[in-house]
């Protein structure tokens, strides 16, 4: 009965985090509200059994925090994933979305080695560049532009028709636009992106 019951409210609260989350996105409710749904995951994340429900509840509290910008914790979220035993595939992600957040407060040295590690993994190609894609980001934001400059070429052109070539090309193009001012290379990386994988959110 127990566990019944603990399965019914995740679903409960699964139901209500995703329609809380698409309430923001929409701009119908409140930043606070959707901190209140982030709080409703936590628990989720404690009450739920089974371990694959359980590292869905964790990536979605990550979700939520790196939603609300609060990178330090969604990064330990992400990380908490991998005690719940994911999916391949979920801890893939996880573990994906955990470099990005270390990069995004500032770890960037901590983020290339953390995903090093990951492409260490026996990944499929897509992984792969995805993976390759956040360390070139991190090597940008660290300042090493040469290093990054050739793993974005090194994505775009070995992971072809690839939402990593796409996003790869997208962020040249946002590079030429935003750092060098250089409008007519940014519309050219533009459309090869949207050329590259139309499915990509980046060609929205």
């Amino acid at each position: 009965a127990a566990v019944n019951e603990a399965e019914a409210n995740f679903k409960l609260s699964q139901t209500s985090f995703d329609r809380t989350r698409q309430l923001v996105r929409d701009k119908l409710i409140s930043q606070q509200e959707y901190d209140q749904a982030a709080a409703t995951y936590a628990v989720a994340v404690e009450i739920s059994s089974g371990g694959p429900r359980r590292a869905f509840a964790q990536f979605q509290l990550g979700l939520a925090y790196e939603k609300t910008k609060a990178y330090a914790k969604a990064a330990d979220a992400y990380l908490g994933v991998r005690d719940y035993r994911p999916s391949l595939s979920l801890g893939f992600r996880a573990r994906l979305k955990h470099g990005m957040m270390l990069s995004a407060v500032g770890l960037h040295k901590d983020a290339i080695a953390s995903l090093e590690d990951l492409i260490d993994e026996q990944l499929r190609p897509e992984e792969f560049a995805l993976a390759d894609l956040e360390i070139a980001n991190a090597y940008w934001a660290l300042g090493d532009t040469a290093e990054a400059n050739g793993l974005y070429t090194f994505v775009d052109t070995t992971y072809r028709r690839t939402d990593a070539a796409a996003k790869s090309l997208y962020r040249r193009g946002m590079i030429f636009e935003t750092q060098f001012g250089d409008f007519q290379k940014a519309a050219d990386f533009y459309g090869r992106a949207r050329n590259e994988f139309p499915a990509s959110e980046v060609t929205q």
